[in-house]
């Protein structure tokens, strides 16, 4: 055996070593990457559907996990996927209700992931008009946690706590894969 052929071997050990040390967490014990299968062995209760969503990324909802009990509420975890990598994992609230009882969610939702995540990096409500909007933003260790309410007039609120990526983490990833 040669020298280059040694050294394209770990070349490829240590890009390998390096991209699993830097999974990325998501929610839970998940990590961006995963596969569905992957992700219904570490999540209990979760299973494969069919006909999910699929967001504007172009993530698709493969994975879905119901009445998962966050701050004494019932929520659907859904896990978005891109080319069956998971990209993103939203929380969504089971019961409909108006914008101020979905207010009180907020907080105690606010207030749990502040403890657990520290302080909020933004956080605005704004109830004046017919759209009515909550929001909330975490970083935590280059995971982005966004919490978001919307209705606009009477209508039920749409109420979604996002886990992703951040951005600034997706380039850092890039650039170490680069320098190897």
């Amino acid at each position: 055996m040669n020298k280059p052929f040694f050294q394209s071997i770990l070349l490829i050990v240590i890009l390998m070593m390096s991209i699993s040390a830097r999974a990325q967490a998501l929610w839970g014990e998940t990590t961006v990457g995963m596969t569905p299968s992957e992700v219904i062995k570490i999540v209990e209760g979760s299973h494969l559907i069919e006909d999910g969503s699929t967001l504007e990324t172009g993530a698709t909802e493969l994975v879905r996990l119901d009445d998962l009990r966050v701050v004494k509420e019932l929520f659907k975890a859904r896990f978005y996927f891109i080319d069956d990598k998971l990209s993103q994992v939203t929380l969504s609230l089971n019961k409909e209700r108006s914008f101020p009882l979905s207010l009180l969610v907020f907080q105690s939702l606010t207030d749990a992931l502040s403890s657990k995540y520290g302080k909020v990096i933004s956080r605005n409500i704004d109830s004046r008009s017919s759209l009515k909007i909550a929001k909330a933003s975490w970083l935590s260790d280059g995971t982005h946690i966004n919490l978001q309410l919307v209705a606009v007039d009477d209508a039920p609120t749409s109420f979604n706590l996002n886990y992703q990526l951040h951005l600034s983490s997706l380039k850092s990833l890039s650039t170490e894969t680069e320098q190897l």
